[in-house]
């Protein structure tokens, strides 16, 4: 039977009182090891010390080990607990920038142009590929706004779609603008949304690689925060193994 709290302190005042060193261990363990009373510190500290006040030694013992040395425990596993998640964060986030990095060594095809006239011809070429691909017309709007940074710098660990970013950053920060919200590294955002095949997908559906994303926009092609070196870029979908597909609107 669950324990109230309240009846319980009463419960234990009232053998306190009449010196039942029998029934204050028994609440004592009632209190301490989970019988479904909660654990008031203050309500412990009096109970320790009426129990002291009465030389009762086993309740004394029960308390110091059953308050003070399980919270020591508690307290210690949830750092610990902390401390993995913020590890296995600092991973992904380093994860995401290596494998952009790596992606300077993936072969594709260098225009001989000036690298203005490169972006002009790549934005035309993410228009044209968003307009004559099939999709809904939010995704398209995804896409096409996605296309809009093309040019733009990357940086490990940015957000900012003008100033600098990753790629989970970009895709998160694209989609943020439409009132979505993405995980933070590339390795969670393999589970947003719902997974589709490569065969179905459609502009502004979500390409997962290994330790990288970008946003497909049609017609084989994605836009994605590549590399240092190259910035915000169009590429060829299938131009790294592709891992998951998955569509957010």
């Amino acid at each position: 039977i669950p324990i109230n709290y309240s009846e319980a302190i009463k419960y234990y005042k009232m053998v306190i009182d009449k010196d039942n060193a029998y029934s204050m261990n028994d609440y004592g363990d009632m209190l301490f090891n989970g019988r479904g009373v909660k654990v008031n510190k203050t309500e412990a500290s009096n109970y320790y010390k009426r129990s002291a006040d009465k030389g009762n030694v086993d309740a004394m013992k029960n308390i110091v080990y059953n308050l003070y040395h399980r919270e020591e425990i508690k307290a210690s596993k949830e750092e610990e607990e902390r401390k993995k998640r913020e590890e296995e964060a600092k991973k992904n986030a380093a994860g995401d920038a290596a494998a952009d990095n790596n992606t300077q060594n993936d072969k594709e095809p260098e225009e001989s142009k000036t690298e203005e006239s490169k972006t002009a011809s790549k934005n035309q070429a993410s228009t044209d590929a968003i307009a004559t691909a099939s999709g809904s017309a939010k995704g398209k709007e995804i896409a096409n706004y996605a296309c809009q940074f093309i040019g733009n710098p990357y940086v490990s660990g940015g957000t900012s779609l003008t100033k600098g970013t990753d790629c989970s950053g970009f895709t998160q920060s694209v989609y943020k603008q439409f009132g979505y919200s993405l995980p933070r590294n590339s390795y969670s955002q393999r589970s947003a949304g719902k997974q589709v095949s490569y065969a179905e997908a459609q502009p502004g559906d979500i390409i997962c690689y290994a330790g990288h994303v970008a946003i497909y926009i049609g017609n084989g092609k994605i836009v994605h925060a590549s590399t240092p070196k190259s910035g915000i870029k169009i590429s060829n979908a299938l131009y790294r193994d592709i891992i998951s597909v998955r569509r957010i609107i």
